[in-house]
C-alpha cells in the first residue's frame, strides 16, 4: 500500500504574497535554498511560482525585479492534493502532467506542504533503501 503524500512532502513551507516584488521571492528563495513558492492572498492559495518563472519573466520584461509583483510570473494553475493522497498517485500525476511540484492543501484550501521532484527522490531513496 503507498504512503501518504504527508508523509514525504515538506512541511515547513515558505509562502508569498501576490503583491510582494520578484526581488523578495529571489531572497526567499535564496535564503532557504528552494525553487517553489506558493503564492497567497488574503490567506487563500491563488498560485505557484517557481524559480525559473522568475528567471524567465525577468529575461523577457524590461522592469526590474523590484518593480515587478510576483502575480506577474506565478502560475495560476497548480496541483493541489490532499494530504491523505498517495505517494504512488500523486507521483504518477507529476509524471502525466510534466510538473514538478504539489501543493498540499487542506479542505479550505490552507497550505500544508509542498511535494517537489526532490521529495520525490528522497521517497525513492528510502524505497530502494527498504
Amino acid at each position: 500500500m503507498s504512503k501518504p503524500i504527508s508523509e514525504y512532502m515538506t512541511a515547513a513551507v515558505h509562502t508569498i504574497g501576490k503583491t510582494q516584488t520578484l526581488d523578495v521571492a529571489h531572497k526567499l528563495m535564496s535564503e532557504h535554498g528552494i525553487h517553489h513558492l506558493p503564492v497567497l492572498h488574503s490567506g487563500g492559495l491563488v498560485g505557484m511560482v517557481t524559480l525559473r518563472d522568475l528567471d524567465l519573466v525577468e529575461s523577457f520584461d524590461a522592469l526590474t525585479r523590484e518593480e515587478l509583483a510576483v502575480e506577474e510570473a506565478m502560475s495560476t494553475e497548480v496541483y493541489v492534493v490532499k494530504a491523505d493522497a498517495t505517494l504512488k498517485e500523486v507521483v504518477s500525476t507529476m509524471v502525466e502532467r510534466g510538473i514538478s511540484s504539489a501543493i498540499i492543501a487542506d479542505a479550505n484550501n490552507h497550505v500544508q506542504g509542498v511535494f517537489t521532484n526532490s521529495d520525490a527522490l528522497k521517497a525513492l531513496h528510502d524505497h530502494l533503501a527498504a
